[in-house]
């Protein structure tokens, strides 16, 4: 896992950040910023236009149509996801939203003393809610 070995690499020679950085995962953040599971797959059509209609909610000014031909390797759910996470962490800072964590009340830490756990936001409620 690479992108797993990256992050480590980087912790390891920036201790600090261990502070600041959670782990998540888009469909947890996804359905913990929406309320509910996504219905569609994220990679089927739906599941696309499901996940950028919310993004929409949620982005002021979002007007941006994902064009997976612009950067070799990349899809477009790949980006989706990342917007979910991005979202979830400017509003967990924003403080829009109660932050949780699953499993909940688990204190295991990895080799580099990361909490195990995913990180996500419950929206109170979404419709105060835009991102600038």
């Amino acid at each position: 896992m690479p992108k797993i070995k990256e992050v480590d690499e980087f912790l390891s020679k920036n201790p600090e950040a261990v502070k600041f950085l959670r782990e998540s995962h888009p469909e947890v953040a996804f359905k913990g910023l929406k309320g509910d599971i996504a219905r569609f797959s994220k990679r089927d059509k739906e599941g696309y236009e499901e996940r950028m209609s919310f993004l929409r909610r949620l982005f002021k000014n979002f007007g941006c149509e994902i064009l997976e031909d612009k950067v070799k390797g990349l899809r477009k759910d790949d980006i989706v996801d990342a917007l979910i996470l991005l979202a979830t962490g400017i509003l967990a800072i924003k403080g829009e939203g109660n932050i949780c964590t699953f499993p909940t009340n688990f204190s295991e830490k990895d080799l580099l003393g990361l909490p195990m756990e995913i990180f996500f936001v419950k929206l109170r409620r979404l419709n105060d809610v835009f991102i600038e």
